[in-house]
């Protein structure tokens, strides 16, 4: 079965290609040291990248003996003469007589053309003497072609293709984006097969990289379907494995004296980025030795100080992925044994004596969704430092958020807690009002009644404290508190009114930032999870459906509808 499965995978890649940018090409001393002579590299013409960059790549690399096929976007494309100077350079400069033909992923075209279609019926490439020429494959499907969603569109400009590659001399393939679902896959060939589309098809496949580089670059090419596998898939067969094995996982992972020997999936360990991989091998967290409330809380602060100081750095988007607290709390014995003892999840029993299996699910894994994947051991701490360190005045406001765990309970865990400027304003009044919990408690109802007929998302620290005003509470100290808020930012005076595009997974515009406010206003947007200075990510509404905010890439925010 082993040599099966070994030779079908050999075929499969037999004579692979690969893809780079010019910026990366440059970073490779020799390709001659990692490739196959002969391979064919695709070079993938992004918009700021020259064309003068991209024809001295292709030259470098037909120089070391590779077949060279560069992309041609035609949306990049001005006019049929700047296509002509464009196939006469690679040419004439660097032999080249192959091309991969696209559309290009540039929302508006530079000039007259729009599609690869275009880019075929202008005659130059057969004119030119090209001897092979590739097309794009969607298996998920394109939003650009198909703006409604579906591959009708796609599989009729790949029908007109087939009929094309009958008049030219010039060799064609299909060559389709990456691709994680092999059944996506299989259903488009079966599809474009039924539709007697019959040019070979060469399937995509990521090299090795970073999780969030994937992320990146399947968001930019419209792959939302299948990059969920990979982002999920062992993740959630560890989940059910715990779920339906939940007394065993107590007894022998978390109540262990020793758990070392518990492995997480290869894919699970691999993912965890290198600054946890030296939390997970150089961290002491303190464990609370008495169940008292105040040992909890003392150890509840020690830890967040470690884990914040070691994670500070990485991106919202990072700290909403479950993979990431799951593994510092299977992988690191002591923070291992803090969330057994914090969350009281030590069994002697039966499973039925205690309420271990909903916390295991709750602490160590995500349960629900939004703020209550706060709850979860690890990510409850990176968040309510992310949210109440101060650069200024450092963990003061942490502290004083563990000091109260009402407090801690009603800024991280529930609704309100998307809007930093919400919790910063609470934090700082409760803090120079010395409020118990009673009323804290108190405050928290009548700030509920409040918000729950206001856009919260839209309101800042001065509206904040206004509503506190309207509803009963002092503040004689006002001007002191302003200015205590202001300090938690880095700059108080960036406006909100950031210039950022919503994207969906696929790639697809859905608005600015500006014209998202319009649509709260209107009640045909919900955006509950948004922020856009300090930008926080968490699962949401727009319009029609559900989405959850993925990432930040630059100046663009990537939902999944």
């Amino acid at each position: 079965m082993e040599k099966t499965i070994n030779t079908n995978f050999k075929d499969f890649i037999s004579g692979y290609s690969i893809e780079v940018i010019p910026r990366s090409a440059s970073k490779v001393e020799s390709f001659r040291d990692i490739l196959p002579k002969n391979t064919r590299v695709y070079i993938a013409h992004l918009e700021k990248i020259d064309i003068t960059a991209m024809v001295a790549t292709a030259k470098r690399l037909k120089d070391e003996g590779f077949t060279v096929m560069p992309h041609i976007s035609a949306r990049m494309i001005k006019n049929q003469a700047m296509l002509n100077d464009w196939i006469a350079m690679y040419q004439n400069e660097a032999g080249v007589d192959e091309a991969l033909l696209l559309a290009g992923g540039s929302k508006k075209p530079a000039g007259e053309f729009d599609s690869s279609i275009q880019l075929i019926e202008s005659g130059l490439f057969d004119k030119a003497g090209f001897k092979r020429l590739h097309i794009a494959g969607h298996p998920e499907g394109s939003k650009d072609i198909d703006p409604g969603g579906g591959i009708k569109n796609v599989t009729e400009a790949l029908s007109w293709k087939q009929e094309f590659s009958k008049r030219t001399d010039a060799s064609m393939a299909i060559a389709t984006q990456f691709c994680f679902d092999a059944e996506v896959v299989k259903k488009w060939t079966d599809n474009i097969k039924e539709n007697g589309i019959d040019i070979p098809i060469h399937i995509g496949i990521a090299g090795p990289a970073k999780l969030q580089t994937l992320l990146k670059f399947s968001v930019e090419c419209g792959i939302g379907a299948s990059m969920k596998v990979l982002t999920k898939r062992k993740y959630d067969e560890l989940l059910e494995i715990c779920e339906l094995n939940v007394d065993k996982f107590v007894k022998e992972i978390l109540c262990a004296e020793k758990a070392s020997h518990f492995i997480l999936p290869d894919e699970f360990v691999d993912y965890t980025p290198n600054n946890v991989f030296k939390l997970i091998e150089i961290a002491e967290f303190k464990i609370p030795v008495e169940t008292s409330q105040s040992v909890k809380e003392e150890a509840d602060r020690y830890n967040a100080r470690i884990l914040y100081k070691i994670l500070h750095e990485i991106s919202p988007f990072l700290a909403n992925d479950p993979m990431l607290w799951t593994s510092i709390i299977l992988l690191n014995d002591s923070f291992r044994e803090y969330t057994v003892q914090r969350w009281g999840l030590k069994k002697e029993d039966t499973i039925e004596e205690n309420r271990s299996s909903q916390a295991v699910m709750r602490r160590i894994f995500y349960e629900g969704s939004g703020t209550n994947t706060k709850r979860n051991s690890a990510a409850r701490l990176w968040w309510t430092c992310e949210l109440a360190y101060s650069k200024t005045d450092g963990f003061k406001f942490v502290d004083h958020l563990f000091s109260n765990n009402d407090l801690t309970i009603g800024l991280i865990e529930r609704n309100w807690a998307t809007n930093r400027e919400y919790i910063r304003t609470i934090l700082v009044v409760t803090f120079y009002l010395k409020m118990d919990t009673q009323s804290t408690r108190d405050m928290f109802k009548k700030m509920s009644a409040t918000l729950s007929v206001k856009v919260v998302e839209l309101l800042g620290y001065i509206d904040f404290l206004r509503i506190l005003e309207e509803i009963g509470y002092i503040l004689d100290n006002k001007d002191e508190i302003i200015e205590e808020l202001h300090r938690f930012d880095e700059d108080p005076t960036i406006s909100r009114s950031n210039k950022i595009e919503l994207l969906n997974w696929d790639g697809e515009y859905i608005c600015t930032f500006e014209q998202s406010i319009e649509l709260i206003k209107r009640g045909e947007l919900t955006s509950r999870g948004f922020r856009f200075n300090n930008i926080e990510f968490v699962p949401s509404k727009i319009a029609t459906g559900d989405y959850c905010c993925l990432g930040d890439f630059g100046d663009k925010l990537i939902v999944d509808l």
